[in-house]
């Protein structure tokens, strides 16, 4: 009896070990929409951090931001959650600092805040399926690189969909040391966000498409008018 008690013991200890493992990476939801004056900010580059967000929009492009000590190694890298329709989605990420290669901003990113700064592009790689146990979901690992940091300063991640005709949610994974943490209601957060995205229009579009129905309502109270001026 004694030693089916152990060995139940065991066993449990094993399964939380496992599980504590599994969930080492701290997980944090994008609550609100980024953009390179509100980055989300990790707050050590060293712990592996899955930052779970979406492009909402064709244009969206999100931003990350951390600190980081000259001659440290970064990894920065994207997984997309098996959702419906996700099966072609593969952003493009930008590591953006003082120090890092030079090289031309890519188009979406270009800013004033980045006059002089290097980067780093890490481009989607052909997508590999893993299946995470502790969540039990599945995801594709598209693509991650080691950034070699070259001074202590703050670097910028950005993330965004090339050519920007698609939108879909995505994990920014940035650091590699396993730690416990994140947030506290992951739980019941990724029921939620384990949903497809259907908004996916340009901002242009958008606009376009406002202006469309105002243009209608004016011929439309137009029209009116004319017939109240001259009824049949």
């Amino acid at each position: 009896m004694v030693k089916i008690c152990v060995a139940g013991t065991i066993a449990l200890l094993l399964t939380f070990y496992s599980a504590q493992v599994a969930c080492a990476h701290q997980p944090f939801f994008e609550e609100d929409d980024t953009n390179e004056d509100t980055p989300m900010v990790v707050r050590d580059p060293t712990i592996s951090t899955a930052l779970y967000a979406t492009l909402e929009t064709n244009d969206d492009v999100d931003y990350f931001a951390f600190s980081a000590v000259k001659g440290s190694r970064v990894l920065v890298g994207i997984t997309v959650p098996q959702i419906e329709g996700q099966q072609e989605f593969a952003p493009t990420v930008a590591v953006v600092g003082p120090g890092l290669p030079a090289g031309v901003l890519p188009a979406p990113v270009k800013s004033e805040n980045y006059r002089g700064y290097g980067v780093i592009i890490i481009a989607p790689t052909p997508p590999r399926g893993f299946f995470e146990p502790f969540s039990r979901t599945k995801y594709w690992s598209r693509q991650s690189e080691y950034v070699e940091i070259p001074g202590d300063a703050t670097y910028t991640v950005a993330v965004w969909h090339e050519p920007q005709d698609e939108t879909g949610r995505y994990v920014a994974v940035i650091g590699d040391r396993e730690v416990s943490g994140g947030d506290p209601e992951f739980a019941s957060k990724i029921d939620e966000y384990w949903t497809p995205v259907t908004t996916n229009l340009h901002t242009e579009e958008k606009l376009s498409l406002w202006q469309q129905l105002f243009d209608l309502i004016r011929l439309t109270g137009k029209r009116a008018g004319t017939l109240l001026r001259y009824p049949k």
